[in-house]
């Protein structure tokens, strides 16, 4: 009879230890995706932001070349 109250106390032990280990891993796992949203989201601002360079960077070059051919002609150095 006791060496079956021992084995089952034991018993006992191995679940409660399994189910702490699976909590743990569960919680470990949550803070994982959390950081990976996280990591998503600062990757998508920077794509954004990227994207809003280029935007700039395009209207800078079109106001360029609308101003150069804007520009009255110069007459060239042979002509003078």
């Amino acid at each position: 009879m006791l060496a079956h109250v021992r084995s089952s106390a034991r018993k006992h032990r191995c679940r409660n230890k399994h189910a702490e280990a699976k909590t743990a891993l569960l919680a470990l796992e949550r803070e994982h995706i959390g950081l990976k949203l996280e990591n998503e989201k600062k990757r998508a601002t920077l794509l954004e932001m990227q994207l809003q360079n280029e935007h700039w960077k395009q209207e800078i070059l079109r106001s360029q070349h609308n101003a150069l051919l804007n520009a009255p002609a110069v007459p060239h150095f042979a002509d003078l």
